[in-house]
């Protein structure tokens, strides 16, 4: 466990012990040139250290048995999941519907629009080529038309204001630089993305980390940020991670997603949290994607019981309609945390999605709008 800097002095029995303790963690932690805060470089736990190695280890063991050849509607559950995250009030019908060619009708469906142009340009992009800053410029400019918020501070590349991460509280979780600082800190980032040499799982997830504590523009940026991790893994050879959501996994824990950006905000720049956290969220979604991501029920069928079966069986063949977990209850005759249980691990696997409309609906992952 790597606690924060607070846990880590509350922890310990006396100022020597914790002095012992610090010194230690700080003996492992390597500079990345990039620069953070008072300008001291950013800092990360070495690679190198045991603990490092094994967590890459293991992705990497899930990474390889993944199956890419099953159909997924990655591009849909990506869209969707960036930008609920960022408070669209949207759902995944609404976005298949829109990745069908609907017209989106409201502020929340025109990001959910965006952002699918911006995943399907950025699979053309090129990270390590030298128009990199031109490209992100491009993107941003999809996922945000017709739906920018802080339009005001709006400059002429980059933000020309201060702007601030809020969570789904509206409270401040963190304040990023002084746009006076942006094109720098930007050429700095460009220059990491082009000659690191750090592992690409962690340098991806550090390209994300600097992007959005730069926060070059007045919105957008976390979607952006989302889009560069996933194509910095896919041109650096990782590229089934093309097929398989991490946002997904960011939504589920999005309270991790902030806790690690503040304990990222230390004296010791050191951004450990936050590379953690997001091993994390890699080895989860590979962990899910050989579950089942986007398989048919014949390949998960094994782990499931009579009931899921005959269920998923249904709404397959029935793909208009859903089930509930009263109705659930009705049909299969058990108690209604089994079927919330049972119903949950269904979705786990991507036979079925669920919705919140007056109640919780679930319905075939795969359906036809």
């Amino acid at each position: 466990m790597y606690d924060s800097y607070k846990k880590l002095q509350y922890k310990s029995k006396t100022s020597e012990d914790y002095k012992e303790t610090l010194n230690k963690r700080i003996s492992n932690l390597v500079e990345i040139p990039l620069l953070g805060k008072d300008t001291q470089y950013l800092k990360i736990l070495n690679p190198n250290v045991p603990y490092m190695k094994l967590l890459i280890h293991q992705i990497n063991e899930e990474y390889n048995e993944v199956n890419i050849a099953t159909k997924t509607n990655y591009i849909e559950e990506e869209a969707f999941s960036t930008c609920v995250i960022e408070g669209a009030r949207t759902t995944i019908a609404d976005t298949l519907r829109i990745a069908k060619g609907s017209t989106p009708r409201n502020k929340s469906e025109q990001m959910v629009f965006n952002s699918i142009r911006g995943i399907n340009l950025i699979k053309s992009l090129d990270l390590k080529s030298w128009n990199i800053e031109q490209g992100i410029l491009d993107i941003w400019r999809i996922i945000t038309t017709n739906a920018m918020d802080n339009s005001e501070l709006c400059g002429n590349k980059y933000r020309a204001g201060q702007v601030y991460v809020l969570d789904a509280f509206q409270k401040i979780r963190f304040t990023p630089p002084a746009y006076t600082e942006i094109q720098w800190r930007m050429d700095s980032l460009f220059d990491f993305i082009k000659n690191t040499e750090i592992h690409p799982l962690i340098a991806a997830i550090i390209v994300h980390y600097y992007f959005v504590y730069i926060h070059p523009f007045c919105d957008g940026n976390g979607r952006m940020a989302r889009l560069l991790i996933t194509q910095y893994l896919v041109k650096n050879g990782y590229d089934k991670f093309g097929y398989i959501s991490l946002t997904t996994e960011v939504f589920k824990n999005s309270k991790g997603y902030y806790e690690s950006l503040e304990n990222s905000e230390n004296a010791y720049n050191d951004i450990t949290f936050f590379i953690l956290y997001y091993l994390g969220i890699m080895y989860k979604a590979l962990i899910n994607a050989n579950k089942g991501f986007g398989a048919k029920l014949e390949d998960t069928q094994d782990n499931l019981n009579k009931r899921q079966v005959k269920c998923v069986r249904y709404l397959k063949e029935n793909p208009a309609n859903f089930i509930t977990q009263t109705k659930y209850c009705d049909v299969y005759k058990v108690i209604k945390p089994i079927a919330q249980k049972e119903l949950n691990e269904l979705v786990d696997y991507r036979l079925l999605h669920k919705e919140k409309h007056v109640n919780m609906i679930y319905k075939w992952w795969e359906f036809e709008i």
